[in-house]
């Protein structure tokens, strides 16, 4: 073997172990972000649950504290209309 063909060889030894490294390191990578889907997707699934189900009393009487506010300033915007 020559010497230029054992320095390509190493290169290329070199080159392989960077590889297999690299595709280790991307394994784990892939895994962590897989396991983070699956907590996103439950976490997206008990949000759209908690959404789908009858709106809360407090969120109800807001919404009418809401309507009422809106009622009002239309009300006084028509009498100014009307002036």
């Amino acid at each position: 073997m020559t010497s230029e063909t054992a320095a390509a060889l190493e290169q290329l030894e070199a080159r392989v172990t960077e590889a297999v490294d690299r595709q280790a390191a991307l394994r784990e990578r892939n895994a962590e972000l897989e396991a983070r889907v699956v907590e996103l997707e439950a976490e997206l699934e008990e949000t759209l649950a908690a959404l789908s189900g009858e709106p809360d009393a407090a969120w109800a009487e807001e919404r009418t504290e809401l309507r009422q506010r809106v009622e009002r300033l239309i009300a006084q915007l028509e009498s100014l209309a009307e002036d």
